[in-house]
């Protein structure tokens, strides 16, 4: 059983989620502090054994504990063993959160339990239990491998239920089932031996908030492999590494994902593609990626609020594949010029409007070297003087932004009217640039 409570650390968002936990921390406001979030994890063996425990006299006769011999004895006993059978065949997971304030998913603020990962925890009291089928069928377990043979995949259902004051929250969502395959078979026994995903179907589900108003929220969102897709899969060695457990099943993940919230006064539409398409359409020098769109309408002003934002590169090989999975990280030994915005207007809430930049690689001779051709950027980078070419935002060893900038009207959900954050790395020259920290 795992218990964890955890205050509010800098967050460590997954760069993947970043543009998107921005967009929904930004429109939720926030209402500052230290956010407080505590949880408990347990699953149907935790609750087997302790049935079991009940159940079983003690060595020197009578019960080990209260309940235990007689009728009542023998009734645990037989739940003890059905809960033991689900348990081969299926993997329940329970756990019990309580939060003080919406937290996003990856946030620090967020109790390490495994039934968390990629969810956004509500506010209040919740309880969620998550049903999925074991990766490998252990003997006897007829349920989990007829799933494994006609459910590809990873499926799971998850439902939930939160308290709190102003009312109370219902949801349901099922996911992980591989929806195209291609010809690659895999090893025996295994989630892709008949074929590696293509096309997932990541998450499916429903949202109902009942309080004051009455808010119902679908959403859906599809996993695709843009780079077996593209791909030709008559080619020799389209199936290269399908039999490598090491090898990821996905060569480029783009996850496409869309939600519509139905509300009394307003109807919010969202859209978003999660991860990094490097080499966007086949052009190597074309990356871009964590796009994202939201559309709110409201009865009162028809005027729809808008958030938008993404993150683009510029250059050869400034994306490579992180060794063992399907995540693409930043090549920061790369020449390329990187820049991500997020921005949002809404006519009907302060709060909603801001702007948010980041950028990358800006010096001179960076950006020569993207945007000229190679023998001339060469000629610029060996001739021009060290001061003309490292003008400018150095490069970061780490490839964290330089410089970066945000403007809010209605900061945080504060009383300040305006909010603005500029950000950048001292430079000895900045003969090309003007800024300040």
């Amino acid at each position: 059983i795992v218990l964890e409570r955890r205050w509010n650390d800098p967050p460590a968002t997954a760069p993947a989620a970043r543009a998107h936990a921005l967009s929904h921390t930004r429109r939720g406001g926030g209402d500052g502090g230290a956010a407080f979030a505590m949880g408990i994890e347990f699953d149907l063996n935790d609750i087997a054994a302790l049935v079991s425990k009940l159940a079983s006299p003690s060595p020197g006769g009578g019960s080990g504990m209260p309940l235990g011999g007689g009728g009542l004895g023998k009734a645990l006993g037989f739940l003890a063993q059905a809960l033991n059978t689900i348990a081969l065949n299926v993997n329940v997971e329970i756990a019990v959160v309580l939060a003080l304030g919406d937290l996003p998913p990856y946030d620090s603020a967020q109790p390490q339990l495994a039934i968390l990962e990629g969810l956004w925890v509500k506010k209040g009291l919740t309880l969620m239990t998550k049903l999925s089928i074991p990766a490998t069928c252990p003997p006897r377990a007829k349920f989990c491998d007829f799933m494994r043979k006609y459910v590809p995949g990873n499926p799971y259902l998850l439902v939930y239920v939160t308290l709190k004051m102003s009312g109370i929250t219902l949801g349901a969502e099922i996911g992980g089932v591989w929806l195209v395959q291609d010809r690659c078979l895999g090893p025996a026994g295994t989630a892709h031996a008949n074929g590696r995903p293509v096309v997932t179907l990541a998450r499916a589900g429903l949202m109902v908030e009942i309080s004051a108003n009455l808010a119902i929220t679908v959403f859906a969102s599809l996993k695709l492999d843009v780079g077996r897709l593209l791909d030709d899969d008559a080619a020799a060695d389209f199936c290269a590494g399908a039999l490598q457990a090491t090898v990821p099943l996905m060569k480029k993940a783009l996850t496409f994902t869309i939600s519509i919230s139905v509300e009394p006064e307003q109807l919010q539409i969202e859209g978003s593609m999660l991860g990094i398409w490097a080499q966007s359409f086949g052009l190597s020098f074309l990356h871009f990626g964590n796009l994202f769109l939201s559309l709110g309408i409201t009865a009162n002003l028809g005027l729809p609020a808008i958030q938008a934002g993404g993150e683009f590169a510029i250059g050869q090989n400034c994306y490579l594949p992180e060794a063992g999975t399907e995540n693409w990280v930043f090549n920061t030994e790369a020449t390329c010029v990187q820049a991500a915005v997020a921005v949002g207007v809404n006519p009907a809430d302060m709060s909603g409007n801001y702007l948010a930049c980041s950028f990358y690689g800006l010096t001179i001779g960076n950006i020569v070297g993207v945007f000229l051709p190679k023998d001339v950027a060469d000629g610029f980078n060996s001739g021009a003087p060290a001061f003309l070419r490292e003008s400018g935002f150095p490069k970061s060893e780490d490839g964290s932004p330089n410089p970066q900038f945000s403007f809010a009207l209605n900061p945080m959900g504060e009383s300040t009217p305006v909010g603005q954050y500029v950000s950048c790395a001292e430079k000895a020259v900045p003969w090309m640039f003007l800024y300040s920290r």
